[in-house]
């Protein structure tokens, strides 16, 4: 194998998290992403600004924004619509069906599993650019070993849209065994049981040296951690709607929240012997909210899960059988995945197996370690393997009646070559259509459709006498590719599926059979007409042939985007993006060529357009025999105003009003009237084709005849069209909506439009009812925000508490919870709703973490057997947070009103007994006078500085540690000090980076001030520069692109920092910085350039010459400052430490820099240090594309 030039990674594309490793030296490493972790949840979000988010920050806002957070999308790749819906598997997110293929409907965009992968992808492509300071093309990716070849491509598909070329396709199991055994010299037979958040493989390998052969595979690509969450939120929710009459499952917001407590409890029970799953305001009952509180043991869990663990055993066993393997021959089990880390996974696996699974591999990362091995074997870094893996299907043709003939067996290792001869069942038949399957049952519905191809020009003979040999050859990567060969004329044709997509016609076909299969119990015979004779072969004889050349040429045409379909008017805008292609033409196998790299816009921009829902419904209730559809009555009021309209005045057929209203009155639909209808509609088409303007009376008629006639969406937009007219009558308009939605009374936009027409008219409440009645059939997003935007325009003029309460549950709903507390407040006032005000009040601060202020609010209300209850909740929380003394003070108001609750009498003595030993922790502790009354306990000193001093201490009420920066006495006094360091709170809590110190609140008792902040572990770079360290080129760049990413951040919110200096970088594990102290942050204004007028704020050392001068500093000068700090950390010592530095940095020119650094890096640090700001770089982004370019 020849060496591959520049970095290979190793992805480990998860269902729930997403890792990618690379080799350093002979060692495999993982990549940290830019938060500094290793694992990326595999998560991806469109806000409602039309932004698409990836990772950690995606997972994060999931529980507000859950029908357009995509989550287990590998659960998705390569499947079919009636698979997904067959299995019952539920997503939160909308999945819609084109072709049987899978469409996720995000805002009316329809994206393919394929392009959401293709973002998760590339957020690890571009995590590892950065770490590792270079572009990253290709890959070696890891899937599931059962994995189908449908599967496999779509990944394959994927990681094209995301700019990576696939060097191979690895089998998980095989990576974690190649992680396990590389540079081993022993002989061992090992099993790799890979049970992760999607799926579940098993594996038994033969490691020998360097030589790893896959004995057997088995698995189950819808077997993983998911369903473990499902049917714990699925116990959960059966068990609420029996308590309380409400299905949780209906919301997809509060479906999430379900799972992901779900999964917090799967996590916590694999260490606990109990967990409590707590979801306050998780429903609304009778207009009150309702708590979810449930305990669940160990004991519990397991007999939920243990039918899931079952079918992973069975698995194992059936992979045993087949490959002939006894259990005492296994040396080891490697355990892969997050969800072999639950101790009855462990205890089953090590009961059948017979030997403890091996525990010294992290089951994480093994596979992302296994896949970057095989990369740094293709790159040439580590010494060659014999990698022989097998097949995880079989793979075979169609025959006679339906039935499939198997050439290459299942576990068969690859690469293979079979073959097997048929003939024909028609006198001189003169062509085949070969159709290839995959799969293991003995008929083609049971198996999965791969393509078909044409065999011709077969030389007449009577039915039976040709012979006709069929080949598969499968290669490394698993592509598969199939020849047809009439051995008496030597006619070939040949076909590779390098992307396995069925044609539409054939995909309907076969959804349908399928569908009338489990329907009936079986599927039709194809008829006559679909299928001639001429598909049909019969297998006379197999035989195996050695391994073959192969060609590809006749693969060149790209495969056809998705077709577009027509979207509504009213649908939500697509997003942004700019053209691009949406699949991929196939790269032959002789020529590798690189990817192509696409932006998140370019992968997102490759989607469908849907049918809205609301047409969607309205075509299902239209009966089998419409009337005929007419022609389309006027163009969108947004195309043509109905000023621009000729008007040569015709009249209406008056006669043929009259019929029509007629009927229209009598709400007929009768054949006669439906023609009457028709007749109506061409007419006033053809008036219009005359350019007679029509009169704004006929509208409403027109509008009410499309109704009857069934046609719903014209009906709506001629009231629309209506409505642009500048004579028109609004009070008609409603009628004309009236009409249309007594009889399709769920259209949801003709509901949505009346409610518009009804705020013109400021009749709010007939608004609220129309959107209220909708909103109780079924949670709509969109219905939330229209009647959200009414509350408030209500209110604005009225006051009323019974709408005040209904907008303050759409608030909880939307997570708007500052917003509720507001009108809660006010509500809290009134003597009439102050006890239900006070307690959702109360509930809100408490789902904000806010405990202090739910206790001080329910303190407030009469006890009563509700409020025990939620006050024990809240103490428990109180208590897990550290606040003992408010805990035991709750605690003791329940024990005064009902003593034997529970066990709040051995939790109080719990809590006395932790109060003591606090006291004497605080007996020991510092004494700051400005401190001593506070929420924190200060532990120690850390640093002193020219405006203060920072000390460790504690957080009394959530129990963390922080750093309190305490503002020195003497310039308490200097309200521009003062200023100053309000500046630095009013700042930096704007900012919210990974590489910024997070400033969490600032406080003033009396004339003194004091700012709360993380506190890190951890040296700043001053010290390590004292401390004569020699800095790496490679450290240095880390350290470097680390600074720039953070000042990229805060220079686009406005912020310049202006004391960039080593004192303020503080050096984390990892090679992890933060930058800290903004205290004399500047908010830039809208020039871009402030003037700092004539004090010079700064360090001397690192001051910019237009600091130093008192000019206009910018974004310019924290580049000054950041290159004088990289010339120290190269040289030793900053470029101006002697004599009259001020003058120096102003007229002076720096001395060359010595360093071992290559010269272009001293260029960029020198352009950096320019004395004009003109003549450095202009912007962070344009130093991070002059690292990318060299």
């Amino acid at each position: 194998m020849e060496p591959i030039e520049g970095k290979i990674i190793g992805i480990d594309f998860g269902t729930t998290n997403s890792l990618a490793a690379y080799v350093e030296g002979s060692e495999p490493v993982i990549i940290s992403n830019p938060e500094g972790v290793h694992k990326t949840p595999s998560v991806v979000a469109f806000l409602e600004n039309k932004e698409v988010i990836v990772g950690e920050i995606a997972r994060r806002q999931a529980p507000t924004n859950a029908r357009r957070t995509i989550q287990s999308i590998k659960r998705l790749m390569g499947r079919s619509y009636s698979d997904v819906i067959e299995s019952g598997e539920q997503f939160s997110f909308n999945l819609l069906e084109k072709d049987d293929q899978i469409i996720i409907d995000i805002d009316g965009m329809g994206y393919r599993p394929e392009q959401i992968t293709a973002l998760i992808l590339q957020k690890l492509k571009e995590s590892a650019e950065m770490f590792l300071n270079e572009p990253i093309q290709q890959a070696i990716i890891s899937v599931p070993a059962y994995f189908d070849d449908l599967q496999r491509n779509a990944t394959k598909e994927a990681a094209r849209l995301a700019g990576l070329e696939v060097l191979r396709l690895i089998n998980e199991p095989t990576a974690a065994a190649m992680a396990y055994g590389l540079g081993r010299k022993t002989e061992e037979v090992v099993a790799v049981y890979d049970f992760g958040g999607g799926t579940f493989d098993i594996s038994i390998l033969e490691i020998n040296n360097n030589a790893f052969e896959v004995i057997v595979s088995n698995g189950d690509t819808h077997l993983g951690g998911d369903d473990l969450d499902n049917a714990i939120v699925r116990m959960i929710a059966d068990e609420f709607q029996r308590q309380h009459g409400v299905n949780l499952a209906d919301d997809p917001v509060t479906l999430y929240r379900l799972k992901e407590v779900a999964e917090k409890a799967k996590c916590e029970l694999s260490m606990a012997t109990h967990t409590l799953i707590s979801l306050p305001f998780v429903a609304y009952k009778d207009k009150t909210p309702i708590h979810l509180e449930r305990t669940i043991s160990r004991r519990e869990f397991e007999a939920i899960i243990a039918p899931f663990v079952d079918r992973t055993i069975k698995c194992c066993r059936d992979a045993l059988d087949a490959g002939g393997v006894a259990r005492k021959d296994i040396s080891k089990v490697i355990l892969v995945g997050g969800t072999s880390r639950i101790p009855l996974v462990q205890d089953e696996v090590e009961d059948f197996f017979e030997i403890a699974p091996f525990k010294g591999v992290n089951p994480d990362e093994i596979v992302a370690l296994g896949a970057a091995t095989h990369g740094g074997v293709f790159s040439g870094k580590l010494e060659e393997v014999v990698l022989l893996d097998v097949t995880p299907h079989s793979l075979g043709v169609e025959v006679k009646d339906g039935k499939v003939s198997h050439i290459i067996e299942k576990n068969s290792t690859i690469p293979i070559k079979a073959a097997k001869t048929f003939t024909t069942t028609e006198n001189n038949q003169s062509f085949v259509n070969i159709h290839v399957v995959q799969g293991e049952g003995e008929n083609t519905e049971d198996c999965r459709s791969l393509g078909k191809f044409t065999l011709s020009d077969i030389e007449p003979a009577a039915a039976g006498i040709p012979r006709i040999r069929i080949s598969f050859f499968i290669n490394s990567d698993g592509v598969v590719e199939i020849s047809a060969n009439d051995m008496a004329s030597g006619k070939e044709k040949k076909l590779t599926i390098t992307h396995s997509f069925l044609t539409s016609d054939e995909k309907k076909k076969q959804k349908f059979r399928k569908r009338q299969r489990l329907a009936t119990g079986y599927a039709p015979r194809t008829s006559r007409a679909e299928s001639a004779s001429q598909d049909i072969i019969y297998p006379v004889g197999s035989q195996i042939a050695p391994e073959p050349t192969y060609d590809t040429s006749e693969l060149k045409g790209r495969f056809q985007p998705v077709s577009d379909a027509q979207i509504s008017p009213t649908d939500t805008p697509p997003y942004p993006t700019p053209p691009g292609e949406v699949a991929a033409q196939p790269i032959p196998l002789q020529t590798p060529q690189p990817a192509q790299p696409a932006t998140p816009r370019e992968i997102h921009e490759a989607s469908t357009i849907l049918y809205t829902s609301e047409s969607i419904s309205q075509a299902a209730q239209t009966p089998p025999k419409p009337v005929p559809k007419p022609p389309t009555m006027a163009p969108e009021p947004s195309v043509v105003s109905p000023a621009a309209i000729p008007r040569h005045i015709m009249p209406i057929n008056q006669e043929l009003l009259l019929t029509v209203q007629k009927a229209i009155a009598k709400e007929e639909r009768s054949e006669e009237a439906l023609a009457f209808y028709t007749k109506f509609f061409e007419h006033v088409a053809e008036l219009q084709q005359k350019g007679v303007d029509i009169p704004s009376s006929i509208y409403p008629t027109l509008s009410a005849a499309y109704v009857l006639s069934r046609f719903p969406e014209e009906a709506r937009n001629t009231i629309r069209f209506y409505e642009e007219r500048p004579d028109k009558e609004t009070p008609d308009s409603l009628e004309a909506y009236e009409f249309l939605i007594k009889h399709y009374p769920n259209y949801k936009l003709a509901i949505r439009e009346r409610a518009s027409l009804y705020q013109q008219l400021k009749k709010y409440k007939e608004a609220f009812t129309s959107l209220e009645s909708l909103q109780r059939q079924a949670e709509d997003e969109e219905i939330q925000t229209t009647l959200e935007t009414l509350y408030e325009e209500y209110l604005q003029e009225n006051k009323d508490p019974v709408i005040e309460f209904k907008l303050v549950k759409l608030y909880l709903k939307k997570n708007k919870l500052d917003e509720a507390i507001g009108i809660l407040q006010s509500l809290a006032k009134d003597e009439g709703y102050r006890p239900r005000a006070l307690k959702i009040l109360g509930l809100t601060y408490w789902q904000k973490n806010m405990f202090t202020l739910a206790w001080h609010t329910f303190k407030l209300l009469p006890s009563s057997a509700e409020l025990t209850d939620i006050l024990y909740r809240l103490a428990n929380d109180v208590e897990k947070v550290g606040d003992l003394a408010n805990a035991r003070e709750i605690y003791q108001r329940i024990s005064d009103n009902a003593p034997n609750y529970k066990d709040v009498a051995a939790r109080w003595k719990k809590i006395d007994y932790r109060l003591q030993l606090q006291q004497k922790e605080a007996e020991g502790a510092r004494s700051v006078p400005i401190l001593e009354n506070s929420r924190f306990l200060v532990l120690e000193e850390v640093n002193r500085g020219s405006m203060g001093v920072i000390y460790k201490a504690r957080d009394k009420v959530v129990g963390d540690i922080v750093a309190i920066k305490v503002l020195n006495d003497y310039l308490c006094q200097d309200p521009k000090a003062v200023e100053r360091f309000k500046s630095e709170a009013r700042a930096a809590k704007k900012l919210s980076h990974p590489y910024i110190v997070r400033i969490h609140d600032l406080f003033e008792s009396g004339r003194q001030f004091f700012l709360s902040m993380e506190f890190i572990e951890g040296t700043d770079l001053k010290k390590m520069i004292s401390n004569k360290i020699q800095f790496s080129e490679e450290t240095i760049t880390q350290y470097f692109l680390q600074m720039c990413d953070a000042l990229t951040y805060a220079h686009s919110l406005g912020i310049i920092h202006r004391d960039i200096k080593p004192a303020n970088i503080m050096i984390l594990p990892f090679n992890t910085i933060k930058i800290t102290d903004f205290g004399i942050a500047k908010i830039l204004k809208s020039d871009a350039v402030t003037q700092s007028g004539t004090a010079v704020i700064g360090t001397p050392l690192y001051m910019a010459p237009e600091q130093i001068m008192g000019k206009g500093v910018d974004a310019r000068t924290d580049i000054y400052s950041l290159g004088i700090m990289l010339y120290e950390m190269v040289t030793g010592n900053p470029p101006f430490c002697q004599g009259n530095i001020e003058y120096h940095h102003v007229h002076t020119e720096p001395p060359a820099i010595e360093g071992n650094v290559s010269d272009k890096l001293k260029g960029i640090i020198t352009k950096m240090i320019a004395k004009s700001p003109e003549d450095r770089f202009q912007s962070i982004q344009e130093i991070f594309q002059t690292i990318r370019d060299t």
